[in-house]
């Protein structure tokens, strides 16, 4: 099972990328408060955090005490973008947009999903405007393809969960 603390900054990053929001970070909270018997108290500052401000959540997720698996963060994001577009192929742009953000970043490993991460936005405004042969669907697919393939190891405990966020 991931730790708490890997969840919390993967929440985290999410929320800086515009992938999750602050109602996401506070009902994993009360999820971790219900499972646990003595949860940190930086949880419960989390639970009752639905009004504050998207940078506010993020510093307090980062107060979650532990150490995170920097590879299971990144893995665990790209899960959460490759689950979303398949359940609302309308979240296509604000997913390809996320991307960006992530390459931007430096957070991409890997050359193809670097290579769609850096084209897909444009790629589905060019597809919708008929300006390229792709159809929006085939940039979509494309996009899909290439988050499974970059989250998908070899260890089957370690698969994409197909709820939200592994809550």
């Amino acid at each position: 099972m991931v730790g708490i603390r890997t969840e919390a900054e993967m929440l985290a990053r999410c929320l800086e990328i515009g992938a999750l929001s602050v109602s996401d970070a506070v009902a994993w909270a009360d999820g971790v408060i219900e499972r646990d018997e003595h949860p940190d108290p930086s949880i419960c500052e989390i639970a009752m955090s639905g009004r504050k401000y998207e940078p506010d959540v993020v510093a307090a997720l980062r107060e979650v005490p532990g150490t995170f698996d920097e590879a299971e963060v990144r893995r665990k994001v790209l899960c959460l973008l490759s689950d979303g577009l398949q359940r609302d192929r309308r979240r296509a742009d604000r997913v390809a947009q996320s991307l960006y953000q992530l390459a931007l970043a430096g957070e991409i490993d890997g050359e193809p999903l670097c290579q769609i991460a850096w084209w897909a936005s444009d790629g589905l405004d060019l597809a919708d405007a008929g300006v390229i042969q792709h159809t929006r669907e085939q940039v979509v697919d494309e996009l899909v393809a290439a988050l499974q393939n970059a989250a998908a190891v070899q260890d089957s405990d370690r698969r994409c969960p197909s709820s939200d966020h592994d809550k």
